[in-house]
């Protein structure tokens, strides 16, 4: 089989300003030992230098792909709502999200498309990834010892039926990940409503389809002070994003409601200290989570007092 006969690859890029680091994740693409690539870029509204470095590096290199889809939202819309955008055009067979900052190894499409063409049973596959600095450094720790994650055994991710393991930790680093487009669209692809979109993802793909684990290192994730998660701000629409996320498993059985009750009670406390005085997810906490602390935080809130523990 040829290089141009193998299955379209949709690869979509959302930036926002991303011009200290968009040119060496387009490289990275550009880098591919695959051939039959799909572009697909979208800048959410960027009032950066971003656009221009994108439209000089496509000057010089958009016959390397299959086909190139450019998109620029007249309003900054969030990473969610452009990676919806991405999923409705993306032709492909399989599709990667990869965000502006992060790097695929130029192998790495060629051998997960392998390995999905191997298992047909399997949705997504994923791997561990490095992790590099602001100026593409690897430092010490890849991700998986960085998270230390509790379902992670031996360095191996689970694999398989995991969405039990998903619910306990979002293990699954995004840039690591190619998708059959199948599945991503009857999962209903990615919630345009939420600030953390990829757990969610994982979640509902899981729920009914297995998942593929590859060993090695295929990708890199940067970690820099231009980082969202770095914020407080982002912290809290994490926490009540990831509420969401997880209420749509709810009551599926009494195991997977006692993870999920943790998380709550840890969210939605989180969100109090920051400030969030939120009575209807702490109410929904307390109908979880019937204890002490939980019934105290709740008449708290029905008081509207405020503690001043963290600043968002």
């Amino acid at each position: 089989m040829s290089f141009i006969d193998r299955p379209l690859v949709s690869i979509g890029v959302p930036y926002y300003n991303s011009q200290n680091y968009i040119f060496d994740t387009l490289e990275s693409i550009k880098n591919q030992t695959y051939e039959n690539i799909e572009l697909l870029l979208i800048n959410d509204c960027s009032p950066d230098n971003s656009q221009a470095i994108v439209d000089n590096w496509l000057d010089v290199y958009r016959n390397r792909f299959a086909n190139v889809v450019q998109i620029v939202n007249p309003a900054n819309r969030g990473l969610a709502y452009s990676c919806k955008e991405l999923e409705k055009v993306a032709k492909g067979i399989f599709f990667s999200k990869l965000d502006s900052d992060d790097i695929i190894l130029p192998g790495k499409i060629a051998k997960q498309v392998n390995f999905l063409l191997a298992h047909p049973n399997i949705a997504l596959v994923y791997s561990n990834t490095m992790l590099i600095d602001e100026k593409g450094n690897l430092l010490s720790e890849d991700y998986f010892a960085k998270q230390n994650f509790s379902t992670v055994v031996n360095k191996m991710g689970p694999s398989g039926s995991v969405f039990h393991q998903l619910l306990i930790e979002d293990f699954i680093p995004n840039p690591s990940v190619l998708i059959r487009k199948s599945i991503l669209d009857s999962a209903g692809g990615y919630d345009e409503t939420l600030f953390n979109e990829d757990w969610d993802l994982w979640l509902r793909i899981a729920k009914t389809h297995p998942v593929g684990f590859m060993e090695g290192f295929y990708s890199q994730y940067r970690i820099h002070s231009e980082s969202m998660m770095r914020k407080s701000s982002s912290l809290v629409k994490v926490y009540a994003s990831s509420i969401k996320a997880l209420l749509k498993h709810a009551h599926i059985s009494k195991e997977f409601d006692k993870v999920i009750a943790k998380h709550l009670f840890t969210y939605t406390i989180g969100m109090y200290r920051f400030g969030i005085i939120d009575r209807r997810l702490l109410k929904i906490n307390l109908h979880f989570n019937k204890n002490i602390k939980s019934l105290i935080y709740y008449l708290m809130a029905l008081l509207n007092i405020k503690i001043n523990q963290k600043s968002a």
